[in-house]
C-alpha cells in the first residue's frame, strides 16, 4: 500500500495540499467529514488509507490510523494561520492567507542555538498565539492523557536546543510575495529522574521534541491551550509519544506540567531535600498511570531511549 511506504510526517504531509484544494474549490468552508470525503474522491492513495483498518498490537482491536493523520494534518494548518475552525464547530474555514499552491512536504529548518537562547530569555515579551486542535481524548482528563501517551516520566531540563519548522507551505505575504511559513517545534536536553510510565533510561540526558514554539519570524509564540514551553533548569512532568523513528514527542494541552517543588532537587546532589517520588505531581501522574483510561486505539512505537535498548 502507498502510505505503508510514507514515514509518519510524510502521511501528514501528503494530506496538505489536497485539504487545501478541496476548501478552495469549496469557497473556503467544509466540514471535517466533507473535506474527509473529497480528498478521498480526489486521489486514490487517500481513498485507500482512509478505508483501511490497522489492528492494535497493544488491544487487539481496529483503528483507521487515517483518522489521526488527518487532524494532525488539520492542526499544522491551523498552526500556520491557513484555516480555522471553532472548538465544537464542525466546519472549518480556509482564507485568512493566500495560498500558493506549492507545498514542502519534506522541509524542516533549525534555528541556531543564539535562537535557542533567545527563546529562554525572551519569551515572557512575545504575545502567546493558541493553537486549536481536536484531540481524540478528553485533555482534561488526566486518566486518559495518561492513557492516550507512551510514556510519562519526570525529567529535568538541560538545555534548550533550539526550534525547527516542519511542514513548511509557500504562502503569498500582504503584499503577493512568496514566503514559507512551517509549524515550530522545540528541541529540548533532559535528564529523565522518574519513570511513571514505561522505562526510559536514567544514566544520561536525553533529547525530546515539543510541537510548538516560537515563531520563524521571532515574534510570537504558539502553543496549545493549557500548555506551557519548558524552561531550562525547571523539573517537569512529562507525557511523550515515541514516533516511528523512536524519537520522543512532547505534544498537547498539558503535556508538560512543572513541579513545584523542583527548584528543591539538584540532579549532581548526593542528597536531595525532596524526592521527585515525593511531589504531588508525582503522586497525581502516578495514581492517574495505575487507573489509566485508554480512550482509543492507535498505533504505538517504541522509544529508542529504553533502557532495554541500551
Amino acid at each position: 500500500m502507498f502510505y505503508d511506504d510514507l514515514n509518519t510526517e510524510e502521511q501528514v504531509s501528503y494530506l496538505i495540499k489536497p485539504i487545501l484544494q478541496v476548501l478552495q474549490e469549496a469557497g473556503g468552508q467544509l466540514e471535517r467529514s466533507e473535506i474527509r470525503d473529497r480528498i478521498s474522491e480526489l486521489d486514490e492513495h487517500i481513498a485507500e488509507f482512509e478505508q483501511k483498518l490497522y489492528t492494535s498490537n497493544k488491544t487487539g482491536n481496529q483503528y483507521k490510523k487515517f483518522d489521526f493523520k488527518f487532524n494532525f494534518a488539520i492542526k499544522e494548518l491551523s498552526y500556520v494561520g491557513l484555516i480555522s475552525y471553532v472548538k465544537f464547530n464542525p466546519k472549518i474555514i480556509y482564507g485568512i492567507l493566500s495560498i500558493v499552491l506549492i507545498v514542502g512536504m519534506f522541509f524542516t529548518g533549525c534555528a541556531s542555538k543564539n535562537n535557542a537562547s533567545q527563546l529562554n530569555t525572551n519569551v515572557s515579551n512575545l504575545p502567546i498565539h493558541q493553537m486549536h486542535a481536536s484531540f481524540v481524548y478528553d485533555t482534561d482528563n488526566i486518566r486518559e492523557a495518561v492513557g492516550i501517551c507512551d510514556y510519562v516520566f519526570v525529567a529535568k531540563v538541560v538545555s534548550c536546543d533550539g526550534t525547527e519548522y516542519r511542514n513548511v507551505i509557500t504562502t503569498e505575504d500582504e503584499k503577493g510575495n512568496p514566503k514559507e511559513v512551517g509549524s515550530p517545534y522545540t528541541n529540548y536536553t533532559i535528564q529523565v529522574l522518574e519513570n511513571i510510565k514505561g522505562e526510559l533510561i536514567t544514566d544520561k540526558p536525553i533529547p525530546i521534541v515539543k510541537q510548538g514554539g516560537i515563531s520563524e519570524k521571532q515574534d510570537a509564540i504558539y502553543l496549545f491551550e493549557n500548555d506551557s514551553l519548558p524552561s531550562e533548569n525547571s523539573i517537569y512532568i512529562f507525557l511523550a509519544y515515541a514516533q516511528e523513528d523512536g524519537s520522543l514527542l512532547i505534544s498537547g494541552p498539558n503535556s508538560n506540567v512543572m513541579c513545584n517543588d523542583s527548584n528543591m532537587y539538584s540532579i549532581n546532589s548526593v542528597s536531595e531535600e525532596k524526592s521527585v517520588t515525593e511531589y504531588d505531581e508525582f503522586i497525581t501522574y502516578k495514581d492517574a498511570n495505575d487507573n489509566e483510561i485508554i480512550p482509543v486505539d492507535r498505533e504505538r512505537y517504541k522509544s529508542i531511549y529504553e533502557t532495554d535498548n541500551n
